[in-house]
């Protein structure tokens, strides 16, 4: 568990969910198209997509856990 959570930063930046938004070309930006076609056009709030963007933003620029 403190692996997961150490390493998680990691993961959000590598995926391309970082502190300057979701990378060109990354997973991220994958996953931010299929599921703007899947919402007609836009992210919904609360969804994955949106949930991993605000925790690479906070997490890999701050450095602190997201609750």
């Amino acid at each position: 568990m403190i692996a997961a959570v150490v390493a998680a930063p990691a993961v959000l930046a590598a995926a391309g969910f970082t502190a300057g938004g979701i990378a060109v070309g990354s997973i991220a930006s994958s996953l931010m198209s299929a599921a703007a076609v899947a919402n007609g056009g836009g992210i919904a709030a609360g969804s994955v997509v949106a949930a991993l963007q605000a925790a690479g933003l906070l997490w890999v620029h701050t450095g602190l856990p997201v609750r």
